[in-house]
C-alpha cells in the first residue's frame, strides 16, 4: 500500500524525487609508535531526507510556501509519513534547508 508523504498534515503534491541518505560518525584516532591506526564507531549519523519535485499555478504555490515555510521557520520537529521512512524508521523531521525556485521559460512553475 502506498503512504501519501505529509508533513505535519501537509500533504506533498507533485513529488519528483525523495530518497533518504544515512552514515556512521568513524574517527580515525592515530596510536604513536603503532604502523596503522585505530577506527573508532562514534554512532549512526541523523537521518537526512530530500524531497524534490516541481509546482505550478499561484494558489500551489502560497498553499506550499504557508504550509512548510511556517515549520521551517519555527525550527520545531514535525511528523513526516513516506513510504521511504519505513525502511529508516523517521516519524518526525526537522525542516533543515528549503529551496524553492522558479523555473526559466514558465513563469507560472516553480
Amino acid at each position: 500500500m502506498k503512504v501519501k508523504p505529509m508533513i505535519g498534515e501537509y500533504e506533498i503534491p507533485m513529488i519528483e524525487r525523495i530518497g533518504s541518505v544515512e552514515g556512521r560518525h568513524l574517527v580515525e584516532v592515530q596510536v604513536p609508535g603503532l604502523a596503522g591506526s585505530y577506527h573508532q564507531d562514534m554512532g549512526s549519523a541523523p537521518v537526512a531526507i530530500r524531497i524534490e519535485g516541481t509546482l505550478a499555478g499561484d494558489d500551489n504555490r502560497d498553499n506550499f510556501l504557508a504550509a512548510v515555510r511556517d515549520k521551517f521557520k519555527a525550527g520545531d520537529p514535525v511528523d513526516f509519513v513516506a513510504d521511504i521512512t519505513t525502511a529508516t524508521e523517521v516519524e518526525q523531521v526537522l525542516i533543515a534547508d528549503l529551496k524553492v525556485l522558479e523555473v526559466a521559460g514558465s513563469s507560472d512553475s516553480f
